[in-house]
């Protein structure tokens, strides 16, 4: 085992920047490695000091991609070592598209036992296990999201949005009031889209 960082991470000089394949709202209710290398690809953009190689379509660069400022802003690098505020950590990654869920396994997955949290952000080859003592990150490692076992050590990581709609309290006010006419209301009428606009209401997101 040796221990990593995240310029490890960043080692590839070609990015791909898919084309989204939903529209504007409907963005916020999917999780997929779309999301995630789009906005990886922005983020290495955004702070790389030298030149990348992007791979894209003329329809990806025709739409709309949030202002580098709003990324940045999003992002979180954290070290081993470190303290933080877990509960204000989970906040900051629900506001920026994780889902908590029992068992990691996909990337924006992020979940909660005891004294560890499991992460599976944007630009990791594996998500991350997170050992706390009290507030304190004890131990940071990659994982098997099949096993479940951890592997190699990991000095810092960043922890990238997985939506290009971050969920601030702004943009949730307008959403709500948006989802309560055609054609949203339709989509947040049923199934996936009525569980989001529900958790939304009770204040979950």
């Amino acid at each position: 085992n040796h221990a990593a960082s995240a310029d490890d991470m960043r080692d590839s000089d070609v990015l791909l920047f898919p084309p989204l394949e939903t529209q504007a709202y409907e963005e916020v209710l999917s999780h997929c490695d779309v999301n995630a290398q789009r906005l990886w690809a922005l983020y290495r953009l955004c702070e790389s000091g030298s030149p990348c190689i992007v791979v894209t379509t003329v329809r990806a660069l025709l739409q709309k991609m949030l202002p580098p400022e709003t990324l940045i802003s999003g992002c979180r690098t954290i070290r081993q070592g470190e303290e933080i505020d877990r509960d204000g950590l989970c906040a900051s990654l629900v506001q920026c598209g994780y889902t908590r869920v029992s068992v990691v396994e996909d990337r924006g997955d992020f979940s909660i036992r005891g004294a560890v949290m499991d992460v599976f952000p944007p630009g990791c080859p594996q998500p991350v296990r997170l050992d706390f003592f009290g507030d304190m990150i004890e131990s940071m490692k990659f994982f098997d999201p099949q096993t479940q076992r951890s592997k190699d050590e990991v000095k810092q990581v960043t922890l990238v949005p997985v939506r290009e709609v971050l969920l601030t309290k702004d943009v949730l006010e307008d959403l709500e009031l948006r989802a309560m006419e055609p054609p949203l209301s339709d989509m947040f009428a049923r199934g996936k889209g009525k569980t989001f606009f529900d958790n939304m209401q009770a204040g979950l997101l």
